[in-house]
């Protein structure tokens, strides 16, 4: 079955804290998606066409738009593309929405606590920069990892309550210490 994006030539961008499941709901989408649909993954892409740029604030600001660049080409060639990247500030997110062609961002929440676990190795570094929480979520859609966060009558006011979906996503650690994604 194929997964029609809502537009040819348009771009889901995933973001949220590392180890939110950003890469999880993205390759999910991804799976389903056209054979016109490219995906770009910040682990990946930073091994490649981003590897100047650096963890500070202005190294992923250079990051963050070089990747809108090639996502608003592809687009104009008309391909699809899901995005996962981290995305840690607002004025950046504001950014993709303006520059892109009807974009559909996805704010994957997941607390902070679970991301610590998914990822002590880099939490646990200098060089993390703080993540800011989006100030006006009712731009985005919701996601969040079933289980770890239960939805309130707060949040469907604060985040309206058609935008908030559950993916089913997760570590699991087996009696040898081995992890692997559910």
């Amino acid at each position: 079955m194929n997964y029609k994006l809502p537009f040819a030539g348009t771009t889901i961008w995933y973001f949220g804290r590392s180890g939110a499941g950003k890469t999880y709901a993205a390759d999910k989408r991804w799976a389903e998606a056209g054979e016109k649909c490219i995906r770009l993954d910040g682990d990946h892409v930073r091994r490649g066409i981003t590897n100047d740029c650096g963890y500070d604030k202005a190294g992923i600001e250079k990051n963050i738009k070089r990747i809108v660049s090639l996502c608003k080409l592809l687009n104009e060639q008309k391909f699809d593309v899901i995005a996962s990247f981290i995305t840690p500030f607002d004025y950046l997110r504001e950014y993709i929405s303006n520059t892109l062609l009807f974009p559909e961002l996805v704010y994957v929440h997941t607390p902070y606590d679970v991301c610590y676990e998914r990822r002590k190795e880099l939490y646990d570094t200098k060089d993390v920069v703080e993540f800011e929480e989006p100030t006006e979520l009712s731009n985005y859609e919701f996601i969040t990892v079933k289980g770890y966060y239960n939805v309130t009558e707060e949040d469907d006011n604060r985040y309206g309550p058609r935008s908030v979906r559950y993916i089913s996503c997760g570590w699991d650690t087996d009696t040898a210490g081995n992890t692997s994604v559910r």
